[in-house]
């Protein structure tokens, strides 16, 4: 991310070196461009939020909410091919680049969602093609104007772009207003799932029928069945492109001081030796994950089975869930006793903390679900195995997500230190540290490794579940009685996305810490 000073290229300070260590500040100039951008980002939402509410209640969530996000989308376009082309005629002068930011998982992560969102746009292209006589103007133009969006986004974000506050809250704004969007599509279409399973009374029979236009072709089946396999990854994107924005704008009018010059040390990924028992736990928990998901998937389908797909599913996932509360658990105890001397402090690092705190909002959304499930396990009068499976399910879920949190925050803040990186005099007992600690440290070293490994691999694994799988908090009845149908479908809608985008950040926090280990 770049940082600017009042939105004004000319402003930056010169001369500094690349290898300077920085510290950023905030400019006073800044503030209230701030203020007013915040400001203008909440009226957005607020804008949306209600246009989408309203074609909710009357039922017709399509054409005035694709219209809004259609312009939305056009602006943001328009303003980021504008600030391209002035940033190339006047060049890049003065530029500072935060070398904790841009990463290129992060740039690789978010052209796989983009790769994804173009491809669901094609079918979404086609689907709307088969029933062209009956979908609204805005509904057609919505998927060519959502993939120009989406291009634009990815070279802005690839290059680097210099951007204004104002233009940054719109953009964010409008991908918040995406993903609330998508979001309304996947509840209302749970809605007619959940109606099918459970045969509810005339329940989601307003949804039912707000899609006035009935596909007659078995290629509009085609293309309307596959964008459900889709619709993760374009949320996903909604999701990361916001937490990349949201970034981009802590660090807008923020500028460097020079300090001390220090080696800097830059993390890089390296396969290490003896890291083999994290990889292949991580694998078999990755391996069992597609035969539970599968298997769910196909006993959930009829009554008299449905009983035993949610025992195999409640028992996987208290498993995984313990024993990666367990590893993680570890590693916060290798960090806090066998901490190397390398190490000092805090990470001041703007990105770093920003990364931790989009971390912890997000897994909010599976902390509440988990909440939710516990409290109605609890107070539910119901009896049976199912209930205490889905109370130890919630609560693995609260303590692992407590416990991963703690470790990754730990690893991204455990910086190295540059200074002591130096061969000064201050140091030199390091460098004839005697063979024995040097082991010592290095088997902690491969303990860790192995640890972060099998994280990642597991949140990989979680990932895909709740992302693809058949979704046990709409088929289990037990949170429906007690909290209502329609009330849960919306907070499962709420939370579930917030999950899903909290095990793909885990999974790039992790990274992190592995390649700083």
């Amino acid at each position: 991310c770049y940082c600017l000073c009042c939105s004004s290229i000319s402003k930056l300070p010169a001369g500094l070196s690349e290898m300077d260590q920085t510290v950023l500040q905030e400019s006073p100039c800044s503030r209230m461009p701030s203020f007013l951008s915040l400001f203008y980002l909440i009226l957005l939402l607020s804008l949306g939020s209600a246009i989408i509410l309203a074609e909710l209640v009357h039922h017709n969530p399509h054409s005035h909410v694709h219209g809004l996000l259609t312009v939305l989308m056009l602006v943001s376009s328009t303003w980021m091919l504008w600030f391209a082309y002035q940033m190339h005629r006047r060049g890049k002068p003065g530029m500072y680049k935060d070398q904790h930011a841009g990463a290129v998982w992060l740039k690789g992560g978010l052209a796989l969602f983009a790769l994804a969102t173009l491809v669901l746009d094609c079918f979404h292209i086609g689907h709307y093609w088969e029933i062209l006589h009956c979908a609204s103007v805005f509904t057609i133009m919505y998927p060519f104007v959502q993939a120009i969006f989406t291009l634009v986004q990815v070279y802005k974000y690839t290059k680097h772009i210099i951007v204004s506050v104002l233009g940054l809250m719109h953009t964010l704004a409008t991908n918040i207003l995406a993903w609330m969007n998508a979001v309304l599509d996947e509840s209302i279409k749970q809605l007619k799932e959940i109606k099918d399973f459970h045969k509810k009374e005339n329940l989601a029979e307003d949804f039912a029928n707000a899609d006035s236009c009935i596909c007659t072709t078995e290629l509009c089946h085609i293309f309307h069945e596959t964008t459900a396999y889709l619709y993760p990854f374009n949320i996903e994107f909604s999701l990361f492109s916001s937490a990349m924005l949201y970034i981009m704008w802590k660090n807008t009018g923020r500028i460097k001081e020079q300090q001390r010059s220090t080696v800097a040390k830059k993390n890089t990924f390296q396969i290490h030796h003896g890291i083999i028992v994290g990889p292949i736990f991580g694998a078999l928990a990755l391996a069992v994950t597609f035969a539970v998901m599968i298997s769910f998937g196909v006993l959930v389908r009829t009554t008299e089975n449905k009983f035993h797909a949610l025992k195999i599913y409640y028992l996987f996932n208290a498993v995984l869930l313990s024993l990666m509360s367990v590893a993680s658990g570890a590693g916060m105890l290798m960090y806090k006793f066998h901490r190397d001397n390398s190490y000092s402090g805090r990470s001041k690092n703007i990105v770093r903390s920003l990364d931790i705190t989009i971390l912890l909002a997000s897994s909010c959304g599976p902390l509440m679900a988990s909440v939710f499930s516990a409290v109605a396990s609890v107070v539910s009068q119901s009896e049976g195995v199912l209930k205490m499976l889905d109370l130890c399910f919630s609560l693995c879920k609260i303590i692992q997500l407590l416990g991963q949190d703690l470790f990754i925050a730990e690893g991204l803040h455990s910086a190295p230190n540059t200074q002591n990186m130096l061969p000064n005099a201050s140091n030199q007992l390091t460098l004839f540290t005697s063979e024995r600690e040097r082991n010592a440290q290095s088997t902690r070293q491969k303990i860790l490794r192995n640890i972060i490994s099998f994280l990642l691999l597991s949140n990989i694994s979680l990932w895909i579940l709740y992302a693809f799988g058949t979704r046990p908090h709409l088929v289990r009845e037990l949170e429906q009685n007690f909290y209502g149908f329609t009330s849960w479908v919306v907070i499962v809608n709420i939370t579930l996305p917030l999950g899903i985008f909290y095990r793909m950040h885990s999974v790039a926090g992790l990274f992190e810490v592995y390649c700083a280990s």
